[in-house]
């Protein structure tokens, strides 16, 4: 799992996370999982009504494959998992019946079991066999976190976790569980002062994505001082991007410059993760040969 963020709105983690999501397209199944709320109008996308908010919510055990079933597929082997429709599922008694046009987002089924009993007695059993429970979880039921851990865990592909400025308790569930922490930065300097506040919360990033923007004083070099982190991609400002971003062409048409600048970024993801891929992208195979 890659957990994305800034420690400032505006540094353009929505619009890397879907870069990267489009060297996945067509190579590797992707589970984009939107704790920011933009990712889905950038991916050319709607939102389902189900969403991960339902998950933190619910007391319901969900069954086998419910959590790509939450979620919207983008593309073939593309799913956004977002907030959803809050409450969605539980002010349904958990079967939220969906119209049969809806394919992207059925429900999360009911088992039939009597849902508190099921709950105290599970509650009970996730305590003793994952060492007690978990203090600090944003999620109302163990047993639905335990679910939600074991399908994030069964998913045969990547996960990229758009976190925003990573201060949604999910998106410290995440860094918990053993995702990657990427920060996206850009030579603003309350930004880069930020991000040395943000250690004291999150640690120190694993990598560093940088936005370079014509005209700052402040530079990748400065972020690796600061932050003692590598960067893995520098990504050139350009209006061409915040276009292709705007007409949510991200994922179906990708800009080749974003494109080229996440290339490394890309590599280092697949090789940390260690997934192989057998055959590059056309793009990241035209600008490797560039």
């Amino acid at each position: 799992m890659l957990a994305m963020w800034s420690p400032k709105g505006g540094a353009g983690t929505t619009t890397v996370v879907a870069g990267l999501a489009a060297h996945c397209v067509a190579r590797i199944p992707v589970l984009l999982i939107d704790l920011a709320g933009d990712l889905a109008p950038v991916v050319g996308s709607e939102p389902s009504r189900l969403g991960w908010r339902d998950w933190l919510e619910s007391t319901h055990p969900p069954g086998s494959g419910a959590l790509l079933r939450s979620c919207a597929e983008v593309l073939p082997e593309v799913w956004l998992l977002s907030q959803g429709d809050v409450g969605a599922w539980e002010r349904h008694g958990g079967d939220l019946e969906l119209p049969e046009a809806a394919v992207s987002a059925p429900t999360l089924r009911a088992t039939g079991v009597d849902r508190d009993a099921h709950s105290i007695g599970a509650s009970v059993a996730d305590a003793a066999t994952d060492g007690g429970p978990d203090v600090a979880t944003p999620f109302r039921s163990p047993t639905v976190e335990r679910a939600f851990r074991q399908q994030l865990d069964d998913f045969e592909g990547l996960v990229i976790i758009d976190g925003g400025r990573g201060e949604h308790p999910l998106f410290s569930w995440f860094q918990r569980r053993g995702a990657a922490s990427w920060m996206v930065l850009r030579g603003c300097y309350l930004g880069l002062r930020r991000a040395a506040q943000s250690r004291a919360r999150h640690g120190v990033p694993d990598a560093v994505v940088w936005i370079s923007e014509p005209g700052r004083a402040i530079r990748a070099r400065d972020a690796d001082k600061v932050l003692r982190a590598p960067i893995v991609a520098d990504v050139p400002w350009r209006p061409v991007i915040a276009r292709t971003t705007d007409a949510g062409l991200s994922l179906t048409r990708p800009n080749d410059v974003i494109a080229k600048a996440l290339a490394p970024a890309w590599r280092t993801l697949v090789e940390r993760s260690g997934i192989t891929i057998a055959t590059p992208a056309p793009s990241v195979r035209a600008h490797d040969a560039a």
